[in-house]
């Protein structure tokens, strides 16, 4: 009990302050990155603090009289309308998942250009004998070559017992894989 009364009092003093001024700014961020239209009014940076003097920090939506909702602990599928409205969500994509949108700003180009669907489509000899970029995100990426499964592919049998099981029919142990 002692401890608990000690630390609530050091909670009030310049450096606790200090420490949880950084912890909320710590929460902010992420949250800004993530939901940037979001009306920060409607949520709140709640400070713990531990015995050891740290603090830790988590932004909340304030949901009704005394019912606030983790943003980033909660499942997004259960959050309400009004919190999906306060996150700006429905209008920064026109329902598009914001996973999805560049950055979730109206009238920003991707990073990574569009493929238009009136080209035609490349030979399979370029997409097997050339290199693909694959992006893990907008400005990383790592090249592949893939493999050509159209080839013709010679089978060797070792013994008359395989042989027999391959002219019965299909076989998919033979399978290119």
């Amino acid at each position: 009990m002692q401890a608990f009364q000690a630390l609530m009092k050091w909670m009030h003093t310049p450096q606790g302050e200090k420490i949880a001024k950084a912890a909320k700014e710590k929460a902010w961020a992420p949250f800004l990155i993530k939901y940037p239209n979001a009306d920060k009014s409607k949520f709140v940076a709640q400070v713990d603090f531990a015995y050891n003097h740290t603090a830790t920090a988590k932004i909340l939506y304030k949901e009704g009289h005394d019912n606030l909702l983790s943003v980033f602990g909660s499942d997004s599928k259960c959050w309400s309308e009004d919190m999906k409205k306060a996150l700006r969500l429905n209008q920064s994509s026109g329902g598009f998942p914001p996973q999805l949108t560049p950055s979730g700003r109206k009238g920003s180009s991707m990073p990574i250009p569009t493929v238009g669907f009136h080209d035609p489509a490349p030979s399979l000899k370029k997409i097997f004998n050339g290199e693909m970029k694959i992006y893990a995100t907008p400005n990383e990426y790592f090249t592949t070559k893939f493999r050509e499964i159209f080839q013709k592919t010679k089978l060797k049998h070792t013994t008359g017992k395989e042989s027999r099981k391959w002219f019965a029919g299909p076989n998919m142990s033979y399978w290119p894989q």
